[in-house]
């Protein structure tokens, strides 16, 4: 049996012996579990055995559809923070309830769990990222064209379109591990919600500036010991593909790969490290040829780089994140 199999079938098991009825009590009591009912007795006729097998089997559909809607993630991740306040659980209708409402089906109940967790919550964050990533691949196609690559007409339409996909699909998913891990967005959340953004909150964002201003100065320095390949176009152009590079890498390696990571390990120094690795791989081992000492030293720097913006989430939130990677990304491009 498969570890899924086997996690179906426990799962199964523990809803359908969540509660005992005693041997002198009627079949008929049963424990309500999202509308499932499951009915059995301490001795069972074997007709109530086959019947109770058959509930079982519906019991673990149930399960392996939650599971794929994320719903069931309180059974396999039992200290999340927002999963855990949520009660999925059928409690008993309050009595000043009508009888239709106090017996919805269980698809019904199942459905209106799952739009607690829908896009609602995360809906203006979301378009707000995919936005910036559909306006900043647009700047950064000039800078492709600026080292001498010729682009075909369609590359004008495909690259931004993709950059959004990814950012929508990743940033959704991202945002709710973020959520449901606790991890700090507080301006972007306020603005979710409609409140005002604080004053407080604001001047804050000067510190992620500054700090990715001094580093990517302290990067400059060692570029002109390590010669690293040098950036083509104008000052302008090197500088439009900032938005691109601080919201879709900070989108694809913080938001979600840090927030997932961080929500499965519950440790923030290796989701920190996973994460960091996956930019350096990804985003910044490319065009430097055999030239190993090179090579290592874009890594070590892109390295410092992307684990001063992780930290800079964990202290301050995503918001922070961004702003330090366009300052450090920034000073970087604006000398060459």
């Amino acid at each position: 049996m498969t570890r899924w199999a086997q996690l179906l079938d426990d799962r199964a098991g523990a809803v359908a012996d969540q509660r005992r009825i005693p041997a002198d009590r009627p079949v008929e009591q049963v424990a309500v579990v999202d509308r499932v009912e499951i009915g059995y007795a301490e001795r069972p006729h074997p007709v109530e055995l086959r019947a109770l097998e058959r509930r079982k089997r519906h019991v673990r559909l149930v399960v392996a559809w939650r599971i794929l809607l994320g719903v069931e993630l309180r059974a396999l991740l039992p200290h999340c923070p927002l999963l855990s306040s949520f009660s999925w659980g059928a409690a008993p209708a309050p009595r000043g309830k009508k009888r239709h409402e106090a017996k919805l089906p269980a698809h019904s109940i199942l459905l209106s769990k799952i739009s607690q967790l829908t896009m609602q919550s995360i809906k203006k964050r979301l378009i707000l990222l995919v936005a910036i990533a559909l306006v900043g691949a647009m700047g950064f196609l000039p800078f492709i064209q600026a080292s001498g690559t010729e682009l075909p007409r369609w590359a004008w339409v495909v690259f931004p379109l993709v950059s959004a996909a990814i950012v929508a699909v990743l940033g959704g998913f991202g945002l709710r591990f973020a959520d449901q891990s606790g991890l700090p967005m507080p301006l972007l959340r306020l603005w979710e919600d409609g409140c005002p953004l604080t004053e407080r909150e604001v001047k804050r964002l000067w510190w992620p500036l500054l700090a990715g201003a001094v580093l990517g100065g302290l990067i400059v320095g060692l570029n002109l010991h390590f010669k690293p390949p040098v950036n083509h176009g104008s000052v302008v152009v090197r500088l439009l593909i900032t938005p691109w590079a601080a919201v879709v890498t900070e989108t694809i390696s913080h938001l979600f790969v840090l927030s997932g990571l961080y929500l499965l390990v519950k440790s923030k120094l290796l989701a920190l490290l996973g994460s960091s690795a996956v930019f350096v791989v990804l985003f910044h081992l490319n065009g430097v040829g055999g030239d190993t000492t090179l090579a290592v030293y874009l890594g070590a720097a892109n390295l410092a780089g992307i684990l001063l913006t992780g930290w800079l989430y964990y202290r301050q939130g995503f918001e922070a994140a961004i702003i330090g990677h366009a300052a450090m990304h920034a000073v970087l491009l604006a000398v060459g």
